[in-house]
């Protein structure tokens, strides 16, 4: 059998070896698929490469775990790690938004279950941020700790 596969196609397998292990190593037969589907789709290839390289470090670890753990072929693992990147684009936009508007005068929201919810700034160092919940008229505290720890009140 004889594989035709675009250079850039080779290049790319090249520059994601760092990302492959770090999640899951690629067997044989994986790797096989993968090159005999750039063969097969040259063009295809071309694009999975100049979108690829696009990606964030993020995006790259999921289009390396797409690849190679779930055994996805490259245009769907590239349609993964896209949409896996713009989430976490947003859930980081949103927890900045948090925070930049709990150091000013406090984040106000509603969770999806109806209860309100405002977020401010504490003066405690160890519980930076206060997350105030009006459920049915009960005001519950919660206290953001340092390193992941919750009290509540």
């Amino acid at each position: 059998m004889k594989l035709n596969i675009p250079d850039v196609f080779i290049d790319l397998m090249k520059e994601i070896e760092g990302y492959i292990g770090k999640y899951s190593s690629p067997s044989s037969s994986t790797l096989i698929d993968v090159l005999e589907w750039a063969s097969k789709n040259p063009s295809s290839a071309t694009r999975v490469v100049e979108e690829v390289r696009k990606l964030k470090a993020t995006g790259k670890d999921e289009f390396t775990s797409a690849l190679f753990g779930w055994k996805y072929k490259p245009d769907t693992a590239l349609k993964r790690a896209t949409w896996r990147q713009e989430e976490r684009r947003k859930r980081r936009s949103l927890l900045f938004k948090l925070i930049i508007n709990a150091k000013k005068n406090g984040y106000r929201f509603e969770t999806a279950g109806g209860a309100e919810c405002v977020v401010k700034k504490s003066n405690d160092y160890l519980a930076p941020y206060v997350f105030k919940f009006n459920v049915d008229g009960v005001e519950t505290l919660v206290y953001h700790r340092k390193k992941g720890l919750v009290d509540f009140v």
